[in-house]
């Protein structure tokens, strides 16, 4: 009977985020076998992590401008997109801007399968990485936070935008006057007892690739903070 309780509890986990059959059945097996399996932040506290996201990144000094007339780095809002960032398949990142950009592989760098990440990623519980790969396998729809500081936008928007290159920020200009970026998000996990997340977040930003980072949180009294956070790719890099 305890068996058959924990499976409801990974069921209506799941089905409150959204998450279809197919990745149902593999948490159920991952359960019972003790492996590695996604507890998925539900939408509300998605808001929240997001939320706490944003705030550490508005405590940060704005990135040196490329050029002197970079007007981008002086705004305050950004553009979330309603896809989720699925890892394992191609990213956002900022390919539509940057064709040139180099790629990247984010399963390796995010299990650290290099020397270099190995020394660095340990302060990320194994299998939270694990987990989030395995909950990010599959596509999903990102509600609107309805946050400060957030314009939420249709992915195919951005994907227009820059089809027209090179001039693809100027349109991106145009359409979001006020953002100086986009936001692409995996879905966020949390460990066994509620207290860390995990998530994905990629952006695109002129007149760079972008970057993908890695952020760790903490929840202290209900409400989360950014403690740790891993770039795994930016400059000239593209993400696939």
């Amino acid at each position: 009977m305890e068996s058959r309780s924990g499976d409801r509890g990974v069921i209506s986990g799941l089905l409150a985020a959204g998450i279809g059959t197919p990745f149902l059945l593999h948490a159920i097996d991952a359960e019972r076998a003790g492996q590695p399996n996604p507890k998925i932040a539900t939408e509300a506290q998605s808001r929240e992590i997001l939320q706490a996201i944003q705030a550490w990144r508005s405590g940060r000094p704005p990135a040196p401008a490329a050029s002197s007339d970079n007007h981008f780095w002086k705004r305050t809002s950004v553009v979330l997109l309603d896809a989720r960032a699925m890892l394992g398949g191609r990213g956002i990142g900022n390919v539509y801007a940057n064709p040139s950009c180099g790629s990247v592989v984010l399963d390796e760098r995010i299990m650290g399968t290099n020397q270099d990440a190995e020394s660095r990623l340990p302060v990320l519980p194994k299998k939270l990485r694990q987990e989030l790969i395995l909950a990010n396998r599959i596509p999903g729809h990102v509600a609107d936070p309805r946050l400060p500081g957030i314009v939420y936008a249709p992915v195919r928007t951005v994907r227009d935008i820059f089809r027209a290159r090179p001039d693809g920020w100027h349109r991106f200009d145009e359409a979001f006057p006020n953002a100086r970026s986009y936001y692409q998000t995996s879905r966020a996990v949390l460990t066994d007892d509620g207290q860390h997340a995990l998530v994905y977040v990629a952006e695109g930003n002129f007149p760079s690739c972008g970057n993908g980072s890695l952020y760790y949180l903490m929840s202290v009294g209900g409400h989360w903070s950014v403690s740790v956070t891993e770039t795994l790719w930016g400059g000239s890099d593209r993400i696939f």
